[in-house]
């Protein structure tokens, strides 16, 4: 971890007893009563955390579950990078309903990626749940109500949009250097997506100037 508490690349878990790489089969959540401990984790780590809201009922967040949280190369990502922690929301008891009136409003993915202090730095474009508010219950001063919206985020996706986040992450530090490396990475490697390359381009042109006179400023 550098000085503002960014860890810009993590080693992954290795076998202690053989010295062999250990590649992790599945994403361990935390779930939404370990929040407090994510962000401890996050301030302590460097890496954000993975804030995912997930209903078992909801065809779009089981087909997030088996087609893109299983696919080997998510796994590693986020097993590398980042602090995963599931929010599920049926049935939710006090505290959960402060977590989702909290992170989801009108129109917000499910999954987002928060810094250290818990601020929503990234959301995923194509998360298949939205939320949002009738007049009866604004009128009633209710908060938030689900609904389900058409999404895709392929493991390709995900992986993309999960580069942004961490180089907004940086941004948001000031470690301009990192971020314009994160940025490059996700427009080299899935700049073939337009908006993904659209969205790095633009990052890219904010940063680089600040990361160039970093790099200056230590010459």
């Amino acid at each position: 971890m550098d000085d503002n508490g960014w860890l810009a690349d993590e080693e992954p878990v290795r076998d202690l007893c053989e010295g062999r790489t250990m590649q992790p089969i599945s994403i361990h959540w935390l779930n939404q009563y370990d929040l407090s401990g994510a962000l401890q984790q996050s301030s302590e780590s460097g890496k954000s955390v993975l804030l995912n809201f997930y209903d078992a009922t909801c065809s779009g967040c089981v087909s997030l579950e088996q087609d893109t949280y299983s696919d080997p190369a998510v796994i590693t990502m986020v097993a590398q990078h980042v602090i995963p922690l599931r929010v599920v929301t049926t049935e939710p008891d006090r505290s959960t309903a402060e977590i989702i009136n909290c992170y989801i409003s009108i129109s917000t993915p499910t999954v987002q990626l928060l810094s250290r202090e818990g601020t929503a730095c990234h959301y995923w474009r194509g998360a298949p749940r939205q939320t949002v508010l009738s007049a009866r219950q604004i009128t009633q001063g209710s908060r938030r109500v689900y609904m389900e919206a058409q999404g895709c985020l392929p493991p390709t996706l995900f992986c993309a949009q999960l580069l942004i986040g961490r180089g907004k992450v940086a941004l948001n530090y000031e470690c301009f250097e990192a971020a314009l490396r994160l940025f490059d990475e996700a427009l080299v490697k899935y700049g073939n997506d337009a908006e993904i390359a659209s969205e790095a381009r633009y990052w890219i042109s904010r940063v680089a100037p600040k990361a160039y006179a970093a790099r200056a400023a230590r010459c």
